[in-house]
């Protein structure tokens, strides 16, 4: 896989709520996360495993996973098509 990326994509909504977004790479998630107006403990975890990655010290995948951990808290997450 490319650096940076990760699959499946984590659907997730805007803050407005009216376009859908599936974010696949982790700059991406931290441009994503970067948006939001709350931030509870799971968006600052996302958020360094976002510079980790970026500095080579986490994987995308570990992105992912928090990332979908810091849209479920924050309700941004939207069901699978």
């Amino acid at each position: 896989m490319l650096l940076g990326w990760f699959h499946p994509p984590v659907p997730v909504k805007t803050i407005e709520g009216d376009v859908r977004h599936d974010i696949s790479h982790v700059q991406a998630a931290r441009e994503q996360l970067l948006q939001w107006t709350q931030r509870g403990p799971k968006w600052y975890l996302a958020a360094y495993a976002c510079l980790d990655a970026i500095d080579a010290q986490g994987s995308p995948h570990e992105v992912r996973k928090a990332f979908i951990e810091a849209a479920k808290e924050e309700g941004m997450l939207l069901p699978d098509l």
